[in-house]
């Protein structure tokens, strides 16, 4: 399951890489070792959007993938925090994929989506503060 080696390669990475460099790098790592989102899945999507009973798992599988990278990024270095932290860097991340991959295919797959979810990626990392 590709959410599965997401986690992994999280995990992988060096254990001194603070968390948000290590969601990104893993993100990176993990887009070259899988083939990208072709339009099948861009169709597929399209549809979980606009039906509420497939939506309902798609949210379940969010939920597991949110709590185990808030898991891989636990114990990496950072800004002193609350124990909190892990799950809000995750649910971050998480959310910036799925604005990537909507905004890719509201684009018509116009770009590699990669450059969105770097594009995405850049603006979360700037923080709201």
């Amino acid at each position: 399951m590709r959410t599965r080696a997401l986690v992994r390669t999280v995990r992988e990475r060096p254990a001194d890489e603070p968390a948000w460099p290590a969601l990104r790098a893993a993100v990176a790592q993990f887009a070259d070792r899988v083939a990208p989102p072709e339009r099948e899945w861009a169709i597929r999507t399209r549809l979980a959007m606009r039906h509420p009973s497939l939506l309902a798992r798609q949210l379940a599988n969010h939920a597991a993938l949110e709590r185990d990278l808030a898991e891989a990024v636990a114990a990496r270095p950072g800004p002193p925090s609350a124990p909190v932290r892990p799950i809000v860097l995750a649910a971050g991340f998480l959310a910036s994929l799925r604005i990537a991959m909507r905004m890719w295919i509201e684009e018509d797959l116009a770009r590699e989506p990669a450059a969105v979810i770097d594009e995405i990626l850049d603006e979360m990392g700037r923080g709201f503060a």
